[in-house]
Formats: C-alpha cells, structure tokens, sequence
C-alpha cells in the first residue's frame, strides 16, 4: 500500500514538471514569433513638389531612348 502512494506522488511531480516544461516551451515560442515581426521604420518626409529620393540615372528624352532601342534591335537582330 505504501508503494503505490509514491508512484502516485512520483506520477503527480512528473506530470507537474512537463506543464511547468510546456510553459517555458510556449514562451519561449512566443517570444521567438514576436522578434520575428520587427520590421524597421525609416519614414522619409516628403514636401509637396520637391523630389527628394535617389538621382535618375536612366532618364532621358524619348528620342535618345528611340536611338538606344534601335542600336540594341540592330546588335541583336542582324542575322535575321
């Protein structure tokens, strides 16, 4: 009779160290899916009709993007 009241208590602590376990693990998972989402924040104020991003460098007019197009269609189209 004595053995069986310490397998039950034995059982009881086993099972009291897994939720104890189980609670670590899922905040441990939880913490780890909340660091996941940080996304940096480098909001870039604009004023009305200044254009303050990066330079063009491909802009041109339409007739020296017309020339450029010709001289790529003749590099490649000439066996044809």
């Amino acid at each position: 009779m004595l053995s069986a009241v310490k397998v039950a208590q034995r059982y009881g602590a086993g099972t009291q160290r897994i939720k104890t376990n189980m609670k670590y693990l899922l905040l441990i998972i939880s913490l780890s899916g909340l660091s996941a989402c940080y996304q940096d924040s480098d909001v870039v104020f604009h004023q009305a009709g200044v254009y303050k991003g990066q330079v063009d460098l491909h802009n041109v007019t339409a007739a020296d993007h017309e020339a450029l197009l010709a001289a790529r269609f003749n590099q490649v189209q000439t066996d044809r």
